[in-house]
């Protein structure tokens, strides 16, 4: 198994007044009392959607990031976190998949127009439920491959 050279830390902010959690340079930072989500391995294990969120954003690779993508593409990224600590999945805990089955009946669909980001996550989401655990990690290998 290849081991992933590029750690990502998680540091508290103590001095940022604004925003509550943020990713940057391969550190995600918490502001106030979010780091307890990070602190507390109960918390990170089974309420860590804000950490997996930013570390996500650390992981997003810019030539398939898309137009209004920025916040959805990351959770890609949490829903695996999500599955390997055996958490239910959002999608289905929160009832995006009708949300969903909603959306794609509509005769006029413009995706861009989409204001649900977990609407959007769910249809990403069907690639590695059709391809299977490999289908990220291949498409990123295929992206850092390229000339």
């Amino acid at each position: 198994e290849q081991v992933d050279k590029h750690y990502i830390h998680y540091v508290e902010d103590k001095d940022n007044k604004s925003g509550f959690m943020y990713a940057t340079e391969y550190r995600t930072a918490y502001v106030g009392d979010a780091i307890q989500y990070v602190l507390d391995i109960n918390k990170f294990t089974t309420d860590g959607w804000g950490p997996w969120h930013e570390a996500g954003h650390l992981r997003q690779q810019v030539p398939w990031r898309f137009y209004n993508m920025g916040e959805v593409q990351n959770n890609i990224y949490s829903l695996a976190v999500e599955k390997a600590f055996g958490q239910p999945s959002r999608l289905e805990e929160e009832g995006v998949y009708p949300k969903v089955s909603r959306y794609l009946v509509q005769e006029n669909k413009n995706y861009d127009e989409i204001s649900d980001v977990f609407v959007k996550l769910a249809m990403l989401w069907q690639l590695h439920l059709a391809y299977g655990e490999e289908f990220y990690p291949k498409l990123h290998q295929l992206y850092r491959d390229m000339p």
